[in-house]
């Protein structure tokens, strides 16, 4: 195994008031090859209201980033969390907002 890439710079920011942060990812091992999403959710404060994580079977890396995404978006309109941020490093969707 190769040596990681060193970090130049890491900044993380919080949402606005009253906005849902929801960062998410998806990685497939083998491209395509089993693959799994992860999911956070946080408040304008900085507070985690939820985690979620899965496997969603044999995919590519840019499909399991696009199930991290429709499975967040879901999972935060059943909670009632519409006015969101949502994140991702996915060439899916780098960053968009979603308004009610």
């Amino acid at each position: 195994m190769g040596k990681a890439p060193e970090i130049k710079s890491c900044m993380w920011m919080l949402p606005n008031e009253n906005k849902i942060k929801l960062c998410c990812h998806g990685s497939a091992l083998g491209n395509p090859g089993p693959s799994g999403i992860g999911i956070v959710y946080r408040d304008w404060e900085g507070r985690v209201l939820g985690t979620f994580c899965k496997a969603v079977g044999i995919t590519t890396n840019y499909m399991a980033e696009v199930n991290a995404i429709i499975d967040g978006v879901e999972k935060a309109v059943h909670q009632g969390w519409k006015n969101l941020w949502i994140v991702s490093d996915s060439t899916a969707e780098n960053t968009l907002e979603i308004q009610k």
